[in-house]
Formats: structure tokens, C-alpha cells, sequence
């Protein structure tokens, strides 16, 4: 009985672990493929963001059931400001980088609307991920030990 309910935890965790990389892959291939149009992208993670914390809603209350609202409003009016007022004055005073070794003139430093509206909220679906994997795996009664070491080894290999 015990090597079974063992072999089902272990289950679950491959079943979460490979969820998360597929999560994980499909934001990259959705950025990249609508890199051009960040309107749309915006929508699409937006879109799936909303569905993951619907989805989630039981791990997340657990989560922020102690975080107070005026907390929730100033961390997220904190890190839009920092971001409006980092975009802002990159976009306002410092010229578009360009490297000599790049043919197309690309870098990854370009400040266009990718970069400045959809980026952010695809750092924010991807970090959302990682809290809900995390929840997951603690909810697996897997420790935080545990859930450090396969982290690292998910970062290295990713």
C-alpha cells in the first residue's frame, strides 16, 4: 500500500514537472511567433494568465489568505511604476542599441512595444508558473529542500 501511494506521488510530481515545461515552452513559442504584434500577445497571456490563477484559485487563496489588499495594490502599483518610469525614460533618452556583429542590426536590448508592454507580462505568466509548480509540489508533501534541487536541475537543463 505504502509503494503504491509512493509511485503515485512520484507520478505526480513527472505529471507536474513535465506540465510546467511544456508551460514554459509554449510562452516562448507564443513570443516569439507573435513578437510583432505585442497587442495581441498581451491579450493571449493575459488571457492565459487569467485562466491559470481560475484554474489555481485554491492554491493561490491559500497562498495570499494573509496578504492584505492595500499589500496586493502597492506591490503591483510599485512594480508598474518602476517599469513605467524605466521604459520611459529609456525610450525618451537613450538611444537603440546597435552591435556591429549583428547583421540585422537586432539586439536584445531593443526597446519596442515588445519589449516595454508584452515582455513584462510574459516575465509575469512565467513566474506565475513557477509559484503554481511550487504549490503543487508542496501540496505533493515534497519539502522545500526537494523543491529547490529540482528547480536547479529544471534551470540548468532549460
Amino acid at each position: 500500500m505504502y509503494d503504491t501511494i509512493k509511485s503515485m506521488k512520484n507520478m505526480n510530481v513527472i505529471i507536474s514537472v513535465l506540465w510546467f515545461v511544456f508551460a514554459f515552452a509554449v510562452t516562448g513559442i507564443i513570443s516569439i511567433i507573435f513578437m510583432q504584434n505585442h497587442w495581441l500577445l498581451i491579450f493571449i497571456f493575459s488571457a492565459i494568465s487569467l485562466g491559470l490563477i481560475v484554474f489555481f484559485r485554491k492554491e493561490i487563496l491559500k497562498l495570499v489568505k494573509d496578504t492584505k489588499w492595500h499589500e496586493v495594490v502597492a506591490l503591483i502599483g510599485i512594480s508598474l511604476f518602476v517599469h513605467g518610469v524605466t521604459s520611459y525614460f529609456i525610450l525618451k533618452y537613450l538611444e537603440q542599441p546597435t552591435w556591429p556583429f549583428d547583421r540585422n542590426g537586432i539586439s536584445f536590448l531593443l526597446m519596442n512595444g515588445f519589449y516595454v508592454w508584452a515582455k513584462p507580462i510574459d516575465v509575469m505568466m512565467q513566474q506565475l508558473l513557477i509559484v503554481l509548480l511550487v504549490l503543487r509540489l508542496n501540496s505533493l508533501k515534497m519539502n522545500i529542500n526537494q523543491i529547490t534541487k529540482l528547480f536547479v536541475g529544471l534551470f540548468i537543463t532549460l
